[in-house]
């Protein structure tokens, strides 16, 4: 069984050998690099379809690997989940500005990283499905007191409804669109958007976790900088996990 090829990048040979090991368990073609620059000549050499990227390395940190990696035509959007021992917002925001996927601060458990594996190739594959059609709709939004703006669907993490508008929600801001739930759902794409309850539609590319803190109810985890947990609806939650690979 051959789930694609992944490129671990990690200066701790435990670590490095107990990632490697449980990504070929389950099923994925490993190669392994100790620092930057083997990372990038890895990267050309063996045409990885993600890359699983320690940030504190010898020679060549993560941050210069991604950054490079996303100055290039031919790995710009080449899937990254970076780990780092830092849990600062600022450092998991400079991983998401520079272009990182995904992130785990160590010690993470080793189910949490297969998990997100297998979410972003997911979500990679549909990505690639939808190539060359027409690009996404931009969403209109009311921006301050210059009227209305235009936003890029990538951009949004979540929205949620409040009286009869639609609360859009990115890294830097907070925006209003004047549209119900309902048309906003319509105008979202399918492959990266899910109403996850009544009042919440999530990008499923910005989720950190599912959860259930009782045994009744259920929520999902985002990667802004708040971390922000949201409900999910209990009909709802078979089919996130299935949609995120979980």
């Amino acid at each position: 069984m051959d789930n694609g090829r992944i490129l671990v990048v990690e200066d701790d040979p435990d670590l490095l050998e107990l990632i490697a090991f449980n990504l070929k368990c389950e099923g994925y073609e490993v190669v392994t690099a100790r620092d930057g620059i083997e990372a990038l000549e890895e990267v050309h050499r063996e045409k990885p379809d993600l890359i699983v990227l320690d940030i504190m390395m010898p020679r060549v940190d993560g941050w210069e690997v991604l950054s490079r990696l996303r100055k290039a035509p031919d790995t710009v959007n080449l899937p990254v989940i970076i780990l780092t021992v830092k849990k600062e917002d600022v450092s998991v925001l400079f991983g998401f500005e520079l272009g990182a996927n995904d992130y785990l601060t160590k010690p993470f458990r080793i189910e949490e990283l297969s998990a997100r594996v297998k979410a972003i190739l997911r979500m990679y594959e549909q990505t690639k499905k939808v190539e060359g059609k027409e690009a996404l709709e931009k969403i209109p939004v009311l921006f301050g007191e210059r009227g209305q703006n235009l936003l890029d669907q990538e951009e949004i993490i979540y929205v949620n409804l409040m009286r009869n508008y639609s609360y859009v929600h990115t890294f830097e801001r907070k925006h209003i669109a004047r549209f119900s739930l309902g048309e906003m759902e319509k105008k979202l794409s399918d492959d990266f958007f899910m109403r996850v309850h009544r009042g919440y539609i999530i990008n499923l590319r910005q989720v950190k976790a599912v959860f259930s803190p009782t045994r009744l109810k259920y929520k999902v985890q985002l990667k802004d900088k708040n971390e922000t947990v949201l409900p999910v609806s209990r009909d709802k939650v078979k089919q996130l996990r299935d949609r995120l690979g979980m």
